[in-house]
């Protein structure tokens, strides 16, 4: 019986794990089908949602009337756009012209859209600027070669491909070109008053300085265009060396900017100016050294007369541009060296941060609290050792220590005048280490002692007139007793409580023999 209630145990035990184990999967199994729906289901939503933001915006392409045109033919309808647009905003009358004015802006609005769009595709864009360039100082050697060899048919045929190749290159003027015009704008005015003075022709004068305001005007803009390209800390194209030539003047404006804050001591500035300098090195890190470079310059100019030589003007415009790239980019190497110095000093300065103070009125309200601390712990020292209460006597010692160091250590007018002397050498080893950061911290902490050092001054003058006056106690007199000496503070109160109201020996007796029968 016993055998066979085991068996049948045994048989009931797996039949129940077999049903156990088969309830388990199907919940599992049907679980994981409601999860896999769910996501199945978020999936297809979010898949859905792509598709038709994708169809949306292709949509919206196909709808442009621009889409698939080239860049050029894109700038040339926007450039006639904002034309006629300025023109209609000028003569705006009625709501026919109000109409007008806003389908203009809708067409520009469609031409910038396919110009952005066509921006970098290779089958769109026919405006970049190295192989434009490349392609100029080649026409112009051919158009010269031609010319000495009287050659009227390749002339003419490499002036069509000159002027094609500037106009497209008009199309997308580089800062550095533009800034260039400003210049001469700017010397030929001075040059004109210089040579002229008062018979100067003041009309063509006034045409000049307009041409320069224009193009000034030019130049914000195309820096707009660069911070919404993401361009403004970044190089374009590196093989463009009107880039390399943006790079360098804008590390010449930062530096420039760096020596006016640090004169005028906006450290938080000159922080913000150093890390932007250090990213625009960043994007010249491919830059080699300066040796290097002139051997690298003089290898490609020999090779392009080379190549000018043999008429092979394809190869003589791309070594061209190479020289020219190379020319650049000798030019921000003379920026960095420039900045060179400035950036070891920033980097090694490390100056540490000075914790600001307190305010005067917190450092007088933990002395007052300390001093009466110490007063009242003085008194019950006294009684503990009159009372020969030595175990409390001991802990109110202890305690009467600690207030004296805290005492000790609250800032008072002498310290803080240490603190700013400290504050103003680590302010000018800073200075002279370029480092910024740490400037900007130590000008704050500086500040904030000098305002303490103040309060703390006014205070204690307003406390010697009180005293001189008769309304309170002397000031030395003040700071000797809060400043007094654990052994003067477990002794003095005891004498001063004997000489007073000295205790008899009888009752001090009693008293210690009461105490003694309470200890265990």
């Amino acid at each position: 019986q016993t055998w066979a209630r085991i068996i049948i145990a045994r048989c009931n035990l797996r039949r129940a794990v077999s049903a156990a184990v088969v309830v388990q999967a199907c919940a599992r199994m049907w679980s994981a089908r409601v999860l896999r729906r769910r996501r199945t289901r978020a999936l297809l939503k979010m898949q859905a949602l792509l598709r038709g933001a994708h169809a949306r915006r292709r949509a919206k392409e196909l709808l442009n009337p621009f889409h698939g045109k080239p860049r050029s033919a894109l700038l040339r309808e926007k450039a006639r756009l904002q034309r006629k647009l300025s023109e209609a905003e000028i003569d705006d009358s009625g709501a026919t012209r109000r109409e007008d004015v806003r389908k203009l802006q809708r067409r520009l609005e469609m031409a910038v859209a396919a110009a952005d769009a066509a921006r970098g595709n290779a089958g769109l864009d026919d405006l970049q600027r190295a192989p434009l360039l490349q392609r100029l100082f080649a026409a112009r050697a051919e158009l010269q070669d031609a010319d000495a060899l009287a050659d009227y048919k390749r002339c003419a045929a490499a002036q069509e491909t000159v002027a094609a190749t500037e106009a497209k290159l008009a199309l997308i003027p580089a800062i550095a070109d533009v800034q260039g015009e400003i210049d001469d704008a700017n010397q030929e005015c001075e040059d004109i008053l210089e040579r002229e003075g008062e018979a100067a022709d003041f009309a063509a004068l006034a045409a000049l300085r307009r041409r320069a305001a224009a193009l000034s005007q030019q130049v914000a803009t195309l820096h707009e265009e660069r911070a919404r390209l993401g361009l403004d800390s970044r190089m374009e194209d590196p093989q463009d060396p009107t880039e390399w030539a943006w790079l360098g003047a804008q590390l010449e404006k930062l530096q420039l900017s760096l020596a006016k804050k640090r004169d005028a001591k906006q450290y938080s500035e000159c922080g913000r100016l150093q890390r932007a300098m250090s990213r625009l090195q960043a994007a010249a890190d491919e830059i080699k050294p300066a040796a290097e470079l002139e051997v690298a310059w003089k290898a490609a100019a020999q090779q392009a007369e080379a190549a000018l030589a043999s008429k092979r003007f394809e190869r003589y415009g791309e070594l061209q541009l190479r020289v020219r790239v190379i020319a650049a980019q000798a030019k921000v190497q003379n920026a960095l060296l420039a900045g060179a110095e400035s950036e070891v000093g920033g980097s090694g300065g490390g100056g540490e941060e000075v914790p600001l103070p307190l305010s005067a009125d917190v450092i007088l309200e933990q002395r007052r609290s300390l001093v009466s601390q110490i007063s009242e712990e003085k008194g019950a020292l006294g009684e503990a050792v009159a009372a020969q209460d030595f175990a409390e006597a001991a802990r109110l010692k202890t305690a009467l220590e600690e207030h004296a160091r805290q005492l000790e250590r609250l800032p008072s007018a002498e310290s803080v005048k240490e603190d700013v002397r400290r504050v103003q050498d680590k302010l000018a080893e800073s200075m002279r280490g370029q480092d910024y950061e740490s400037c900007r911290v130590l000008k704050e902490a500086l500040e904030a002692k000098r305002r303490l050092l103040a309060e703390l001054q006014n205070h204690g003058e307003d406390r010697e007139e009180r005293a001189a006056a008769g309304h309170g106690e002397e000031p030395s007199r003040l700071s000797m007793r809060s400043h007094a000496s654990p052994s003067e503070a477990s002794t003095a109160p005891s004498s001063t409580r004997s000489a007073e109201t000295g205790p008899s020996p009888r009752r001090a007796q009693k008293a210690s023999r009461r105490i003694n029968s309470l200890r265990p």
